[in-house]
């Protein structure tokens, strides 16, 4: 028994071992696959992106008939590389001088450390989206712009998606100012298009 053991351990390892059943000839080369055919190759194709409109430059031409030193539109700022986002930071700004009349000026404000549209809604104004229906829940995209005095980090002018405020034709913004201001007499029902009473009617109402 230790005479087999000690064999066994001298025997090399890794040889082929045959099986006399499997005749060599009937083994069959791998097939060779055939090149697909020109119409359905595959194609790197780069998906393609909705085009979009960069929105113009903001008009700065009211920088020659005031103080630009006032006004966010007519400087150029610096802001600090590591300012934190929504804090307070003085900032170094120059007047552009092509802007304004004036020779340039260098002046520190205290600005909100943000790129401009990340700015309230309330400190910049857009485009009202038309031709949509105001019960949509989808978003249009408009261009928004800074207002003059707000400072901030990046273009002043951005694209933002926004809710239609329009609806057949007529301004939702306009018949609520009118609705508040001017509602008692119906100018905002007379906006809308709706059919106003007659005075007549209005006078029957009020004797009864």
């Amino acid at each position: 028994m230790y005479f087999r053991l000690f064999l066994i351990s001298f025997l090399p390892f890794g040889l082929p071992v045959s099986n006399p059943s499997i005749d060599a000839s009937s083994i069959q080369p791998l097939p060779t696959l055939k090149p697909l055919p020109s119409n359905i190759q595959p194609k790197n194709v780069q998906p393609k992106l909705p085009f979009i409109i960069k929105p113009a430059y903001e008009d700065t031409s009211f920088c020659a008939k005031t103080d630009c030193s006032h006004y966010g539109s007519c400087l150029s700022c610096s802001f600090p590389d590591d300012c934190d986002y929504g804090g307070l930071v003085m900032v170094n700004c120059t007047t552009i001088s092509k802007f304004c009349k004036k020779t340039e000026q260098s002046v520190v404000k205290e600005a909100v450390c943000r790129y401009c549209y990340q700015t309230e809604d309330s400190e910049h104004e857009c485009d009202e989206v038309r031709n949509c229906s105001s019960s949509s829940v989808q978003l249009f995209p408009t261009t928004c712009r800074v207002r003059q005095h707000v400072i901030c980090m990046g273009r002043r002018q951005f694209l933002k998606n926004v809710r239609c405020r329009w609806t057949n034709g007529y301004s939702w913004s306009k018949a609520m100012l009118l609705s508040v201001t001017l509602g008692g007499f119906g100018a905002d029902r007379f906006y809308l298009g709706f059919q106003l009473p007659s005075p007549r009617f209005l006078h029957s109402n009020v004797n009864t």
